[in-house]
């Protein structure tokens, strides 16, 4: 199963770079003077169906079966998923930051902050094997779906919410992989779904970066999943009752 989630991995990595491109095609060619999509232009016509089918392929490679593992096994203790756990903590923390210079609202950039102190404990049991309380990632998943809320707001009043779907897409798929997150940390969460969520972040992030005030974010985002699945201990073998 490790040989199947490297592959997935590196085609989620292939297809998040294509779109990369494609975006950037988009962005800096693909819309007129009043900020609305040129008609015929080639890869703005070819982006939605491609983030769409690129993001379903990891239900092709785990959407069958229900893979179980002991979460003492699946999240052994490694350095490489607490490195990627601390850059996405500064992630939030820069994020925060930049907000309250700009004069972002005031409370998501302070519950982007308290996102950020949540993962601290995260990063300590991801280098010690431990599970940590649930809650943690629960804030990260508040925060968001709050972000998410927020951002459509304001998306809507623009002149066109084409140019938004990335990062609505990748919104859900980061809001939805942080419960999962939660989940598999109070017991409940079902690996599956962990993996596929986790690989359509792989390939929405780099998507949604372009034209995004939270640019930061996603490539905060990025880095620790992929971190996180590189680290994943999916090899069969038994583990000790009660881990």
């Amino acid at each position: 199963m490790r040989k199947k989630l490297d592959k997935a991995l590196l085609i989620a990595l292939a297809c998040g770079g294509i779109g990369f491109l494609l975006n950037m095609a988009v962005v800096l060619q693909g819309y007129d003077s009043q900020g609305l999509p040129k008609r015929g232009f080639f890869p703005a016509l070819v982006l939605p169906f491609f983030a769409v089918a690129a993001a379903l392929v990891p239900v092709f490679f785990f959407g069958k079966g229900k893979p179980t593992r002991k979460y003492a096994q699946l999240f052994a203790p490694s350095p490489l998923a607490a490195g990627g756990i601390g850059a996405l903590a500064l992630g939030l923390v820069i994020t925060a930051v930049v907000g309250f210079i700009g004069g972002g609202k005031v409370w998501l950039n302070v519950l982007a902050l308290a996102a950020a102190l949540a993962l601290i404990p995260c990063a300590l049991c991801r280098l010690t094997g431990r599970r940590p309380v649930w809650l943690c990632w629960g804030v990260v998943a508040v925060y968001l779906i709050v972000l998410l809320i927020g951002s459509y707001s304001v998306w809507c009043r623009q002149a066109s919410i084409h140019r938004f779907l990335y990062q609505l897409l990748a919104g859900c798929a980061l809001m939805l992989a942080a419960y999962q997150q939660a989940a598999a940390d109070a017991g409940i969460g079902s690996l599956k779904e962990y993996l596929i969520l986790s690989l359509m972040c792989v390939t929405l992030c780099p998507i949604a970066m372009l034209g995004s005030e939270n640019w930061l974010l996603y490539g905060a985002f990025l880095i620790y999943h992929v971190l996180n699945l590189l680290s994943l201990d999916l090899t069969r073998r038994k583990t000790p009752e009660g881990e």
